[in-house]
């Protein structure tokens, strides 16, 4: 390969320098002293992409690397003023793009003819060469890398004199030499070798084979202390110069606590005959060398009659012989496996749990020699154990909330109620005070009293209202007793506590329904005597009205009386309704044809700016009633309705066919079992707070302005319902709408339904996990309850953040989403599209007091989807589940 180019005289001509520069076997330019191009050989051409009339007469800077554009500059110019330049190397992009390495030299030659001067280069393509060098230097850094992370001792030696060439921070923390200390020195130097036969050892077989692997050698440290290590070491090429690579672990540790193990069995020898428990030493082979005397007390052997014999003997079953040989006396058994429990037989053949302590033996040259076992009878032990477990299943399976604190009170330990009742986890309580579930509801005398009663040994009894982890307050009945050490010590309280906040709001119905009663029979004798004084009004204003000239004063001042007198009949007959002494004509009819014949006059009732839409149950519902009674309940409902709107709106009626069992009434005060006839109406109106909500039937009580409305109207309603049997729910959201459900008696025997009826046998699950998210507290616990009774798994949330952090949390798979649609902060259907990213295949069922075609029409969910409206009962809870998880 020519280093540097000139041409002959014969080779003056153009044509003969073109033909002498083709024949070259590496890419040829010549530049004008601009470091413009004048002529490139094909070889160039076909390495850089270029053709001849793309690339003549451009500057061959514009095709070099931006970053090496000012080394060649220079390089040029020295070129220009030397005459020569050899091995300058840059990067030149072809006309793709890419980045080729070359190697450049030049030649500057003067022309005699005209005195001109141009530039002759070779371009050398290095890029494979280059490639290499750099995945040698990547190699060469992640070596390095590994070298300095590295918690052994790594030392590079030069293998011609030994030199130390460098050492990582593992060899400066074993020996204590720093890289200072060992600068241009060998070991010998440095007298790191405490007997030389060790480093012989290496040398030879170094010398041998070019590699030495683990062999235990002493180091005597920079302070002169010796420490036993493990050395592997090998010869390596660094920059084509042998060295030895030398890798070293501290051992020093591990022979002290093999040399402890032994010492412990020669400790365990000589005291052999004072342990209680049965320990035997035995041969690899698992015979009896000897045996203590707590084998008699343990398993009714003399010493003597087991020696010579295998540990088999020992066992109730030789399966459970050959599981602990192999797990803890094979050759491939991990010595930290060293205690465990089998069934062991005594002499007289009652078997009995045992826990046995087994370990190897070995002697001070690492062999094994034999193994010791040490034997226990744990039968009282486990039946102790038991006897807890028992204790703590039903601790943790109770639905009473349990607190175990110390004698500070602070949280030791709460059962799964306690979480499920306040919200927090046993990890959030843990080492906290109870005083986190305080709501302020108990005065300062409250917790004196109680700590005053703990304080002298008393069990505190007693109702209060706390506060769980979401802020909403719950009341439970708490018994709190002091726990005292057989010293007598105060060492614990511990804490029953019930969530009896349903038991109140059922207890509150109970009040409800029988306040409700007692206006009732009130008003029903108020309103029988005054509708007695009312006829008597009447009928002499009728008869005083015959009597008296029409264009009389005192004609009109009657007729004024007479008109006030029918109002006051009107409202009676109302309070009659509520009151159910009504005088009524019960008929059996279709309640679909009844709503179908009101519908004209409802239309009427509520104007053309409300959408009234009529949902019949294509079944014919078939009850026993007063059909104008049907009429009074559509046009007070509707009314009511309307006042709610303002502005257009919707109204629904519906009917359907309904069946409650035993489970589901047993929770609703009021309901009993049987298969009802529903009728609902639906309004997407103001709505009624819950306040209100608990007045809602009550005669004379009216969320109205004064003169706008008798508040009988709902009371007449209620009276009703009563009066034929059925029970009323309301369902209602501020802002939202209200939805009143009436149930009345099913009388139709030869049309009803005969669906599949779900008992105890067929409504069980197959374990699912459901994700239950109910912002009523109430409803929230009854309905896990019910979940939990047909075997599912629930993650219960009451509010739907809650929810989308349980299931960002969860670790395991869900199975179903169960939420109601109206809820706080945001609509069940919002939740559910952020909670199905995190389980593609989750289920989602809906729920709501409102009907699905009230849901729908609102636009709260789409149609078609999966949902139940409440109530509900456990029968139609399982089968709707059933049907959508299988």
């Amino acid at each position: 390969m020519p280093k540097s180019i000139v041409f002959s005289e014969h080779e003056k001509n153009k044509e003969s320098k073109i033909i002498h520069c083709e024949l070259l076997p590496v890419p040829y330019q010549s530049l004008d002293m601009d470091g413009n191009i004048l002529e490139v050989n094909q070889l160039w051409l076909k390495t850089l992409g270029y053709s001849r009339e793309e690339i003549i007469g451009t500057s061959f800077v514009d095709i070099i690397y931006p970053e090496d554009i000012e080394s060649f500059n220079a390089k040029f110019s020295a070129l220009q003023h030397r005459g020569t330049v050899l091995g300058v190397k840059f990067r030149i992009f072809n006309k793709n793009g890419t980045i080729i390495w070359f190697s450049f030299e030049g030649t500057c030659e003067e022309h005699a003819e005209d005195g001109s001067r141009q530039i002759h280069c070779l371009l050398f393509n290095i890029t494979e060469q280059k490639t290499t060098e750099e995945r040698l230097r990547e190699s060469e850094n992640k070596f390095f890398l590994a070298f300095d992370a590295s918690p052994d001792a790594i030392n590079i030696n030069r293998l011609e004199d030994g030199l130390y060439i460098d050492v990582n921070k593992g060899f400066t923390e074993l020996t204590g030499f720093t890289k200072d200390d060992i600068f241009e020195k060998t070991s010998l130097d440095i007298n790191i070798w405490h007997d030389p036969l060790d480093r012989q050892r290496l040398v030879q077989s170094l010398q041998r084979e070019g590699v030495c692997e683990n062999i235990e050698v002493k180091f005597r440290k920079k302070d002169g202390s010796v420490t036993t290590t493990l050395m592997s070491a090998k010869i390596i090429s660094l920059e084509n110069t042998p060295h030895i690579l030398s890798i070293t672990r501290d051992i020093s540790k591990l022979r002290a606590a093999e040399r402890q193990i032994l010492e412990q069995n020669i400790l365990f020898e000589t005291m052999f005959n004072a342990i209680d428990d049965g320990v035997v030493i035995t041969d690899t082979d698992r015979k009896i060398l000897y045996a203590n005397k707590g084998m008699e007390k343990t398993f009714g052997y003399l010493p003597e009659e087991l020696r010579g014999k295998t540990t088999k003997i020992l066992y109730a079953a030789s399966d459970a012989y050959q599981t602990a040989g192999k797990r803890i006396f094979g050759k491939d058994a991990q010595q930290e496996d060293k205690v465990y429990v089998t069934s062991y037989k005594h002499r007289s053949g009652k078997e009995f749990p045992g826990e046995t302590f087994g370990v190897k033996l070995y002697d001070q040259n690492d062999k094994w020699i034999g193994n010791l076992g040490v034997m226990r009878d744990v039968s009282k032990r486990m039946e102790r154990k038991a006897e807890r477990d028992r204790l703590i299943a039903a601790i943790e399976q109770t639905r009473d909330a349990i607190v175990i604190t110390d004698k500070d009170a602070k949280i030791k330990y709460v059962n799964p109620a306690f979480e499920i009742i306040s919200g927090y986890t046993s990890e959030e309580v843990f080492d906290k005070n109870p005083r986190i579930l305080k709501s302020d509801e108990q005065d300062a005398s409250f917790y004196q009293d109680l700590w005053q009663t703990l304080n002298s040994g008393q069990t505190f009894k007693g109702r209060m209202v706390n506060k769980r982890k979401d802020g909403d307050f719950f009341t439970e009945e708490a018994t709190i007793s002091p726990v005292f050490d057989p010293e007598g010590q105060l060492v614990h309280f511990i804490a029953v506590k019930r969530d009896i906040t349903e038991q109140i709001s059922l207890e509150s119905q109970l009040q409800q329904a029988q306040k409700m009663e007692a206006v009732g029979r009130l008003t029903g004798g108020v309103a029988h005597d005054f509708n007695n004084i009312l006829g008597v009004i009447i009928g002499y204003t009728e008869m005083a009205l015959e009597d008296v000239d029409p264009k009389d004063n005192l004609y009109g001042l009657l007729g004024k009386i007479l008109n006030a007198a029918e109002r006051s009949a009107t409202i009676v007959r109302q309070l009659l309704a509520f009151s159910r002494k009504q005088t009524i004509s019960p008929k059996v009819i279709d309640l679909n044809s009844a709503v179908a014949n009101m519908l004209q006059m409802l239309h009427r009732l509520i104007g053309e700016n409300i959408d009234l839409t009529w949902v019949p149950d294509s079944d014919t519902l078939i009850i026993k009633i007063d059909p104008s009674q049907i009429d009074q309940i559509l046009a007070n409902l509707c009314v009511n309705a309307k006042d709610s709107i303002t502005g257009s709106g919707n109204i629904i009626i519906e009917t359907a066919r309904v069946t409650f069992d035993q489970e589901y009434c047993a929770d609703h005060f009021g309901f009993y079992p049987g298969e009802f006839i529903q009728l609902s109406v639906s309004d997407n109106g103001c709505g009624i707070d819950k306040e209100n909500q608990e007045h809602i039937f009550e005669p004379f009580f009216t969320t109205k302005g004064l003169g706008d409305g008798t508040g009988l109207g709902l009371s007449m309603v209620y009276g009703i319902v009563k009066q034929n049997g059925g029970f009323i729910n309301l369902y209602s959201e501020p802002n939202k709408g209200t939805t009143f459900k009436l149930y009345f008696p099913s009388c139709d025997e030869e049309n009803r339904k005969t669906g599949k009826v779900i008992t105890s046998s067929n409504r069980k699950s197959w374990g699912e996990t459901i994700l239950l998210v109910e912002d009523d507290l109430t409803v929230l616990a009854m309905t896990q309850k019910m979940l939990e009774k047909i075997g599912y798994s629930i993650l219960p949330a009451s509010r739907p953040s809650e929810a989308i952090q349980i299931a960002e949390d969860y670790s395991g798979d869900i199975d179903l989403v169960f939420t109601d649609v109206v809820m706080p902060e945001m609509t069940g259907k919002e939740m559910a599209e952020r909670i199905k990213p995190l389980y593609p295949n989750v289920s989602v069922l809906f729920t709501s007091g409102y009907t699905a075609n009230v849901i729908a029409h609102n636009g709260i969910l789409d149609e078609g989807v999966q949902f139940i409206q409440k109530p509900f009962s456990l029968d139609q809870l399982a089968h709707t589940l059933q049907s959508i998880l299988s």
